[in-house]
């Protein structure tokens, strides 16, 4: 009988050991489980534990503002682009009209000439081509033979060539002394079938498309030679 106290005693030490053992191992599974997940990418940051594992709430708390999330870096080039662009949209404000050159150019080194350069422009108030860079401004382009109405005024007479082309820079409009440029568009007389009975000289006509949906007309209705003589 006097061993029935002992052994009582035994047995409910190992039972509070046991329970404290499962206690506190449940507080720490779920807090190893927690640490565990993939978690938000914040400043000082850190893991609200709740629950009995396998039950465990894992909810990472970030600090308000403390948001830490990696942006690509941009580049130089990146920013150049986007300042020019801004400012190119704010100098579309000035435009008021466009206008064009077309020029018989020799591109071949032979003596006859090869085609036309067409530079389309678009000018302000003033008369000065408005500068823009990175902002495309589709173009079309029509070559017309000229003739001499009733009243002895030159008009249209039969379109021999047409395109529509797109531009990003003032500078497809520039006219430069080396004609040899990869500015301005070319056209051959090749593309631009002519009658003998034609007059070796046109006219060229062009819209150009605003971003805004203006379209602007400009034309050099006489004087442009259309075809190799």
């Amino acid at each position: 009988m006097k061993l029935y106290p002992l052994i009582l005693c035994i047995i409910l030490f190992a039972g509070a050991i046991f329970l404290s053992g499962c206690g506190s191992g449940s507080g720490d599974d779920c807090a190893n489980y927690c640490y565990q997940q993939d978690y938000p990418n914040c400043t000082a940051g850190g893991w609200e534990v709740s629950g009995t594992y396998p039950d465990c709430t894992c909810n990472y708390i970030c600090p308000e503002g403390g948001y830490d999330e990696a942006q690509p870096a941009e580049t130089e080039e990146e920013s150049a682009d986007e300042e020019t662009s801004d400012e190119s949209a704010a100098a579309f404000a000035t435009v008021t009209h466009a206008y064009v050159d077309a020029v018989p150019v020799n591109w071949d080194g032979d003596p006859a000439m090869d085609g036309i350069i067409v530079y389309p422009k678009l000018k302000d108030a003033s008369d000065e081509s408005v500068h823009y860079e990175g902002i495309n401004i589709p173009v079309d382009i029509e070559v017309w033979t000229m003739k001499f109405d009733e009243n002895m005024v030159e008009v249209k007479d039969r379109r021999i060539y047409s395109t529509s082309v797109t531009i990003d820079s003032w500078e497809s409009g520039h006219v430069v002394d080396d004609l040899m440029t990869t500015m301005g568009i070319q056209i051959s007389y090749d593309l631009m079938p002519t009658l003998e009975t034609e007059s070796a000289y046109g006219g060229v006509y062009i819209k150009m498309h605003m971003p805004d949906g203006t379209v602007y007309d400009a034309s050099q209705p006489v004087g442009v030679l259309v075809k190799a003589i």
